[in-house]
Order: structure tokens, then sequence, then C-alpha cells
């Protein structure tokens, strides 16, 4: 039997799916050929043929399971592209939601082909990042260490792959917004002068999309080789914003004197920060008492006292959600009179802090049964780069502030490990050290109070991740250089409102506080800590609140820094080829 005798079996009901079955084993082209054809007429009316449609379905997924044949699984392949081509040009009229969920499981299909196929590829590693699973972070880090992986044919073949996905898909499928950006990132990245040795070739595929999309067009003007990518186009890809809003350029302030807020002026803090660095989130203190034993302050920048939570200022830097550091510029989440002025801890200056206080005995060991956080106002004697307070730290110096900096040095050194002999430390160590001291501290406080936070979360990469890697990108070993950049970006940090383990620091619990003016994971942390513990509120009101802020701000942050490290990628890219356009 020939394929039109097939269609018209399956059509009239004469070939059931027994005798289907034997026809794939005697006439498997010519049957799989009338199935596809009977699936595109039958298609014209979804609705009343939705059975038979998934039974065909059914029937074409268990065939490929079954299947070991990589010719035969292209040819499936194949007259599945011609069904959606022909879906495409011919029931574009009727693109009803029928249609789109029907093309959505033809789509399927081709992944399930995809899944058979790719193991006999040299691409299996790129190929299921692109088509599987779908991650431009992973994909953005290796387009900016790899060049020409796009080169050789069959690569050539996987960017025509990707163009021909795109073209098919409806402009507002959140699949044709990943191919959108991903096209982007390739062209944008090293690989970009061996897509245009082939521009012939892709711009046809494009050109076969009968109504010209915005995205389309967009995409078109990329392989023009004078292209030029503006500050506003990146701004509407990534969601993001080189400069603030005009409601947001005023500077909000709490009624201070609501909130109990002490007054440390007499005992000043010191900075030690990056040299030049004006952002100033973290400064320390270490006050004598009378019995040998020293006060420990930390202070950190307080945003809440200069933002109210919800307002236009904190809703903006909630959309942006952390400070993005490009090579010749920085794009703050707060603007400038607060970053670098109102709300930096700046020398010689008064400033609004939390203050994470803890007891320390004579031996230099930490009391961490005696923390506690307060709302207080301090000044600021110095700023320090890590040069000079190691230099001071290591001088001998008997002024009191090279004095502080050494007992401090040796308390750091006593953190984490126990030593019974305090020692001096690098001052960059020494500040890291504190950092950690009070975000467990304040994390662990939160978890045993079952006060709603904002927790870190950082597993690490143990034998069992690294088999399933291995088993998911179908490698024998991890010698392959792909898979080491996936490894290591699958080590990633994320965050969580459930307290859990952070694996790279040893600790039970970890959440970020101590960087407010960079991270909105930390202001957002400060705003419950001045709620909860500074207000000291414990209503339900304030637990349901923050319960549901959390919910929606939690997951937001996550998929937001993964946007941030996409645009930070394709802005470096095309700033080195010269190619971005200031608005």
């Amino acid at each position: 039997m020939d394929s039109k005798e097939i269609k018209m079996g399956l059509i009239k009901g004469k070939i059931d799916n027994k005798k289907l079955g034997n026809l794939f084993d005697s006439d498997f082209k010519d049957a799989i050929q009338g199935l596809f054809n009977t699936i595109f007429v039958l298609m014209r009316d979804p609705v009343k043929n939705d059975d038979k449609i998934n039974n065909y379905f059914d029937i074409i997924c268990n065939l490929i399971d079954k299947l070991d044949d990589k010719n035969k699984l292209n040819f499936i392949n194949k007259k599945l592209e011609d069904v959606l081509t022909r879906v495409d040009h011919h029931l574009v009229k009727k693109n009803t939601k029928e249609i789109k969920n029907l093309v959505i499981k033809l789509r399927e299909i081709a992944s399930l082909i995809r899944s058979k196929t790719i193991k006999s590829t040299t691409n299996v590693i790129l190929e299921t990042l692109i088509f599987e699973d779908r991650d431009l972070v992973k994909l953005s880090v290796i387009l900016d260490r790899q060049k020409d992986i796009f080169k050789s044919t069959s690569h050539k073949n996987l960017f025509r792959d990707i163009l021909t996905e795109f073209v098919s898909l409806d402009e507002n499928d959140e699949l044709s917004i990943y191919y959108f950006k991903l096209i982007s990132l390739i062209l944008s990245s090293n690989n970009r002068n061996h897509i245009l040795d082939n521009k012939d070739e892709y711009v046809k595929i494009l050109h076969k999309r009968r109504k010209f999309t915005k995205p389309i067009s967009a995409i078109m003007n990329k392989f023009d080789k004078n292209y030029i990518v503006s500050t506003k186009e990146l701004e509407l890809r990534y969601d993001m914003s080189f400069s603030f809003p005009k409601n947001v350029e005023k500077l909000y302030s709490y009624d201070r004197m609501k909130i109990k807020e002490h007054n440390f002026t007499r005992f000043p803090s010191v900075t030690i920060d990056e040299e030049g660095n004006t952002c100033n989130d973290d400064a320390i203190c270490l006050i004598d008492n009378h019995d040998g034993s020293y006060i420990l302050r930390i202070d950190i920048a307080s945003v809440p006292v200069l933002v109210p939570h919800m307002s236009y200022l904190d809703m903006e830097a909630y959309k942006r959600s952390e400070t993005i550091y490009l090579s010749d510029m920085t794009i703050p989440i707060y603007p400038d009179y607060i970053s670098y002025d109102q709300g930096s801890l700046l020398e010689n200056n008064v400033r609004h802090v939390l203050s994470y206080m803890f007891l320390v005995d004579s031996n230099f060991d930490v009391i961490e049964d005696s923390f506690k956080v307060v709302n207080a106002k301090t000044l600021i004697s110095n700023n320090l780069s890590f040069k000079q307070a190691n230099i001071l730290i290591n001088s001998g110096y008997k002024d009191s502030l090279s004095i502080m900096l050494r007992k401090l040095s040796y308390i750091a050194s006593k953190l984490d490990n126990n030593k019974v002999n305090a020692s001096l430390i690098d001052s960059n160590k020494m500040i890291e050290k504190f950092m950690k001291l009070i975000s467990k501290n304040i994390s662990n406080y939160c978890k045993k109070e079952g006060i709603p936070f904002n927790y870190r979360v950082h597993q690490k990469i143990n034998e069992e991740k690294r088999r399933e890697l291995i088993k998911h990108y179908h490698v024998n070993e991890l010698n392959n250089e792909l898979l080491k950049i996936i490894e290591q970006k699958s080590c990633v940090g994320f965050y969580s409102s459930e307290p859990t383990v952070h694996q790279s620091l040893g600790l039970d619990v970890y959440a970020k506080v101590t960087s407010p003016l960079r991270s909105y994971a930390s202001g957002i942390n400060e705003y419950i800590i001045y709620d909860f513990i500074i207000k000291g509120l414990s209503d339900n009101y304030t637990y349901d609140k923050w319960n549901k802020i959390l919910k929606d701000a939690v997951p937001y942050m996550n998929e937001r820094i993964k946007l941030n490290s996409l645009f930070s990628s394709e802005y470096e890219q095309v700033r080195k080829k010269n190619k971005i356009l200031r608005r």
C-alpha cells in the first residue's frame, strides 16, 4: 500500500491500530507518510477529531520508544516537520487554542525523537542544553568561553534547527521568547562571524514565516554586519533599566522618632573595602570593657531608614534585585544619592545602621550566645582599603586604630576553626569572617523564632549529582570541557524561604544581610528584621504579610539574577565589538 491508500484507509476507519502496526514493519515510509497526512487532515477540525488525533500521537510515541534505527527516527522527524510547516501555512486562519495545543504536542514528539537520536551526535551536551534544558545561563557561559562552536557543519545544522524551531512558534509562545533570547545571545557572541558566513541559508529560513512578526524582523536585523545593539533594545529584552524613572528621584525617609535608636557615635566604626569603593555597606568597631572583655560591633547600612518598604524606590530596587557590575559602568539598585551618599557608610559622617553585637572574652573568643541586633546611628571614622588595613594590622603602631584592627584580626582568626591561639590574618579574610558571623547568627535566630526570612541555599556537586549529570548529557566521563562548565554552573546558590543547608559555607542555615545597598536579598531581610526584632511585632498580620511577600519575592529574585547574568554576558560580548549604541 502506498501513502495515499494508507491515508484513505485511516480516515475511513478501514485500517485499525493493529493493521497500522503491521504496515510499520512492511511499508515503514509509506505508513509514516500516510499517518502524518491523516493527522494533518484531521487537524482541520481538531475538536471533532480530538480522540483520533491523540490516538495517532500515542501510536507515534510508542513507535519512537521502540525504534533504535536513527534513519527511521530522522524520517519520522522530517515528516513531523513537514506537517508543522503545512499547519503554519494552511491552518494559520484557524490558529485556535486547539490547534496550538496540537502543535505543542507535535513539538513534544520532536523532542522525544531528539532525546533518542542525540546519543549518536558529537554535540550531545550542547543539544541537550538548547532543546531540553533550555538553560540560557549555562549556554551564555559556554558562548563566552568557547569560540567556533557553530563552525563545523553539524554545528551549523544545529543553528539551523534553532532558527527552524523559532520561526514555527507563535510570537507570544514562551518557547518563542526563549529562542529569541538564545538567538540574540548567539549572534552577540564570538560565534557570530561563522554564522554570518552562512547568512543566506539562515535568512531563507526566517523568510519561510508568512507573518513577519517583530521578533522575526529583529532577528533579521541582527544578520546585518553593521548591526548595532542599542541600550534600549537590551533594556526591553531583559526587562531592566540603565537609569531610574523620574518618580523615584526623591529621597524618602521614615519617621525615625517611632523607632528606638541607640547612639554609638562615641565609639566610631571603620569600613574596610576595595580601593576607591564608595558604596560602603559594612563597618566594624571593637569596644574595650573594664574586665578585659570586648564588645564586637558590626554595623550594616540601614536601607529601611531611607527607603520605606513598598515605596516606588523600593519597588525599583526589587525589580533590579542586585547591582550589576559591567566592565565600563555600574548599574546600582538604588540611585547614586543613596548608593554612594546618603546610604553609604562614608568617612566623617553619622549614619543610621543595624548594629550586630557580640561579647568577646579576653582570649578573643566570640560568645555567640550574646548576639543581638539593634537600630543605631554611628560615626564612621575611617574608610580604609584592604591594603591600608593590612599595613596597620602588621605595622606594630600603637595608635588606637591600629591596635583595634589587630585585636579584630585576632578575633576573626579564631572564628570557625576554634584556634587555641589567636593570630593576625589578612583584612579581606577578617571582613569575610565577620560577615559570615552575623549572617549565620541572624539566620539561626530567625529559624529558631519562626520568623519569615530569605535564606541563601548552596549545594555542592557530589558524586550522586555528578552521575546524574553524566546520565542526563549521555556521556561516559566528566572530561568534556562543556560538561565541566555545566558542572561548575550547576553548583550555584539560590534563595529560599525555607531554612536549608548552605554546604559550601558548612552552615545549617545562611542568609544575606551584609550588602543591602547592592543586593535586594539583603535589603528585604533588613525590612523583616525591623518589623520583627527592632519594632518587636509578633502579630498574625505581620507573619502572614511577610510569608506572602516572600512567596513571590524569592522565586522572582532567583529568576531576576539569571536575567541579569544573561544581560551582562550579552552586553560584554557586544561591547567588545563596539556595537552598543547609547540612547
